[in-house]
């Protein structure tokens, strides 16, 4: 599914079919809109990307990350061929330190997300972050967020996450998300609440606790 901000699986996210209608996703403006790229970047002094060069480091040699920093690698350079991305997959027990430590230009990986909207947008963009890895900062987007965390009325807390996904994509986007990838399950029918215990956001998908469920006869 693809996200902005926020996972698609959070009740206040941005579904994936409005997210599939922004600039640079959206196939019926996508060639227009890599053009209007390509004519920035010309005026910053980087005609179709020359002079621009980093490394990318998945955090496997296999793997979700490295599949994906190889689709990145492939899509940005197709619409800027004059960029020069550099795959360095971190080792097997390399990545923890220079992550925490944000020693690396790019980096490709993934965690679970928290149980709440707000905080999962606390943890990995606000400023000082548990898991905001490339130290984004921004104090529109603080505002926002410490708004939210003290917002009891549920419409108006959904309203600023809105702005936020809003802004994310228009002035910050401190990241760049391939896609979220959602888990599947199929139970027998005699089994009750595994809705209410089961997702993206209750520790790892494939791991989740189980708790809470019944046998129902009819």
């Amino acid at each position: 599914g693809y996200q902005t901000l926020l996972s698609p699986g959070f009740p206040e996210a941005w579904h994936p079919d409005k997210v599939k209608l922004q600039p640079g996703i959206n196939p019926a403006t996508k060639a227009a809109d890599i053009a209007e790229g390509q004519k920035m970047l010309a005026a910053a002094g980087y005609p179709m990307g020359k002079g621009i060069e980093f490394e990318l480091r998945p955090a496997a040699a296999t793997g979700n990350s490295y599949e994906n920093s190889v689709r990145f690698q492939s899509q940005m350079t197709k619409a800027l061929p004059e960029m020069k991305i550099n795959l360095k997959p971190f080792a097997p027990g390399e990545l923890a330190v220079p992550q925490a430590e944000g020693r690396f230009q790019m980096i490709a990986y993934t965690i679970t997300c928290v149980p709440d909207a707000v905080l999962e947008m606390v943890s990995q963009y606000r400023t000082g972050g548990s898991r905001n890895y490339g130290r984004f900062s921004d104090p529109g987007y603080d505002t926002l967020v410490d708004k939210a965390i003290l917002e009891l009325n549920v419409d108006r807390r959904k309203e600023l996450l809105d702005e936020a996904q809003k802004r994310w994509y228009s002035e910050w986007m401190a990241q760049y998300v391939l896609y979220a990838q959602p888990n599947k399950v199929m139970m027998q029918s005699n089994v009750a609440n595994f809705d209410e215990t089961w997702g993206f956001w209750f520790v790892y998908g494939t791991q989740t606790k189980i708790h809470r469920w019944w046998y129902v006869d009819k």
